[in-house]
């Protein structure tokens, strides 16, 4: 294994990580609760909207660029994905522009800086495949501060309203995609049909679509359900932080996929370095809950500024839902190293009901608590759902084989 590989993967992981919340609590200073609710509740549409940019692709891109089992070369898969993200993003933009409603510039901002984000994305996912963890830590460090620059030039120089922050956000994208390579030299074309591909893909979509409904659909059923703009913004800080916690595992979830692909045929090779992987998921959360409890009320003020203070009881609270999080990351990981997309998308599915009617039942009640409490019986039932299908591929007699590919 590359530990300098590694390494560059936590440095471009922390950077980006800290600059994408350094841009958070500057958003929530500058709009305040009520409009940082409002900015929040537009990315959360743009997030589910973008399930269908992604189209499974970002995984499916990683894995068969590091071990293929399909018929397609991961090069053409490659280009799959970027006439995929392009004529998925124009479709949006086109019925986007077809219906009226209100604040439609915003819908079409967001729906570009998805799309855009959803490319860079994909150069990530191919480097990777790749073995190239140095060349992909360059990438997502290049991509951040060109995305973060443009969006501090736009909002100092012109306006801080919402619309110049993401219109930064779109500019930095195209200027590093630049960086990449000449987009206008590629040939879009989507590859001759490969029924294996694209039933990876449908399930990859539903997994996408049912984990960013049980994680983000909450800030939409908030404003749905009439609470106030003020409360939704606490809460919409709260998970952002929550995200940021999340997000300082990803180098070791998305650096160790590579290895649990290679060794997928390696039952024993595999299970040990899950086993290992599964142990640190469970002592990190320990550490974290505990110091983020003590401090949150102090954090919280110190992040958003003394507007935010009243919702740190939210993060406090919300920060138990670790517990589960953490350890799903690692046996998402494994499913999908293992082909096994379709058990965890039926897993996925029930999350997303259970998850929508928690949050049907409970805000109305508890408000944003209600939330909390959705969220966390949520990725309860998820760690019960997909280690329950992990163990029993491992145990159980009747499959002569674990893994699909």
């Amino acid at each position: 294994m590359n530990i300098k590989g590694l390494g560059s993967q936590w440095v471009a992981t922390g950077y980006v990580g800290l600059i994408s919340m350094l841009l958070t609590f500057l958003y929530g200073r500058l709009l305040g609760p009520e409009n940082f609710g409002e900015f929040s509740y537009f990315l959360t549409l743009g997030a589910i909207f973008s399930i269908l940019q992604d189209g499974g692709f970002r995984t499916l891109v990683y894995r068969e660029s590091t071990l293929s089992s399909y018929d397609e070369a991961a090069d053409k898969i490659f280009l799959m994905s970027l006439s995929h993200v392009v004529i998925v993003t124009l479709v949006g933009v086109i019925f986007t522009l077809i219906i009226p409603f209100e604040n439609q510039v915003l819908v079409l901002l967001v729906l570009t800086a998805y799309g855009l984000g959803t490319l860079t994305v994909f150069v990530s996912s191919r480097l990777k495949g790749e073995g190239e963890f140095e060349k992909d830590a360059s990438w997502k460090i290049l991509t951040r501060t060109l995305t973060a620059g443009f969006i501090i030039i736009f909002i100092f120089l012109i306006s801080s309203k919402m619309k110049w922050i993401l219109i930064g956000w779109i500019v930095g994208n195209m200027v590093s995609l630049l960086f990449r390579f000449n987009l206008w030299s590629i040939k879009f074309k989507i590859p001759e049909w490969n029924k294996k591909v694209y039933t990876s893909i449908v399930s990859l979509i539903v997994i996408d679509l049912a984990t960013i409904i049980y994680f983000k659909v909450d800030i939409v059923m908030l404003k749905g359900l009439g609470l106030e703009s003020g409360q939704i913004g606490f809460y919409a800080a709260a998970s952002r932080l929550l995200e940021g916690l999340i997000f300082i595992h990803v180098p070791v979830a998305t650096y160790f996929f590579r290895y649990l692909r290679l060794y997928s045929k390696e039952k024993k090779s595999f299970l040990k370095l899950f086993n290992r992987l599964l142990i640190f998921s469970l002592i990190s959360p320990i550490a974290i809950v505990s110091v983020g409890f003590i401090f949150s009320e102090s954090l919280f003020e110190l992040c958003y500024g003394s507007k935010f203070v009243k919702g740190h009881g939210v993060f406090g609270s919300l920060l138990l839902a670790l517990f589960f999080m953490i350890p799903n990351l690692v046996f998402t990981q494994a499913l999908l190293a293992l082909n096994r997309e379709k058990d965890y998308a039926c897993v996925a599915c029930l999350c997303a009901i259970l998850n929508i009617s928690l949050n049907y039942y409970l805000i109305p009640e508890y408000g944003s608590m209600g939330a909390v409490v959705g969220t966390i019986v949520t990725e309860g039932f998820l760690l019960l759902g997909i280690g329950g299908v992990f163990y029993y591929l491992i145990y159980s007699k009747s499959f002569k084989q674990w893994t699909n590919i």
